[in-house]
């Protein structure tokens, strides 16, 4: 099962729900290019990618390792998502999440290593309750990203290797660095009950 993908590609009115697979090292993906609505329940997944103009996605008890949102509108409930990176082999490292002007909830992230976790752009809109294990020693870049978008979080950070994230919320404002949210000045990491970045003016309210 290496590399399958299941491609749901023929538009219907009623939902489809795909659930109760276990693919954890078969890098199995799921991609919906139509405009059926789709629920993707208690499963592993190598990826999950909703493409433009297609239908609305439900995510519910999944490990992911990545979600790519082009627009439309995705609910997230108990997310995983992990996944780290060698800055040699990847200069530029992907995010586990990249919500493309989109509206993205997600109520219960859990992920690990040291990638950014959602990346919003392109006049997304994300409202984001997460839970951040900095298992790395060196963690370097933002937790989360707003690029010319609207994110509003709640997040809590654990250390296991006194290396916490050195920054919570990167904003980018029409292509230039923004406000930053800055991370935890001590090893036990952070507690932020909520952030707000405002995409006009790049303003950061905490």
């Amino acid at each position: 099962m290496d590399g399958l993908t299941f491609i749901v590609d023929e538009d219907a009115n009623t939902p489809l729900v795909i659930e109760r697979f276990d693919a954890l090292y078969a890098k199995m993906k799921i991609e919906n290019r139509s405009n059926r609505t789709l629920a993707v329940r208690h499963l592993v997944s190598d990826g999950i990618i909703k493409h433009k103009n297609s239908g609305n996605l439900f995510l519910d008890d999944v490990c992911c390792g990545v979600v790519d949102i082009h627009g439309g509108k995705v609910w997230a409930r108990q997310l995983n998502q992990e996944g780290s990176y060698n800055a040699e082999k990847e200069p530029e490292p992907r995010p586990n999440t990249v919500n493309d002007g989109g509206d993205f909830w997600l109520f219960g992230l859990k992920t690990e290593q040291n990638r950014t976790k959602v990346w919003t752009k392109n006049g997304g809109r994300s409202e984001l309750y997460t839970y951040i294990l900095a298992n790395r020693a060196e963690n370097p870049l933002p937790m989360f990203i707003a690029e010319d978008s609207s994110v509003a979080l709640s997040v809590f950070e654990t250390t296991l290797r006194n290396g916490p994230f050195v920054s919570v919320l990167q904003t980018i404002h029409k292509g230039n660095p923004g406000a930053v949210v800055p991370g935890s000045t001590h090893r036990g990491g952070i507690c932020r009950p909520w952030v707000v970045a405002i995409p006009v003016t790049g303003e950061v309210t905490k």
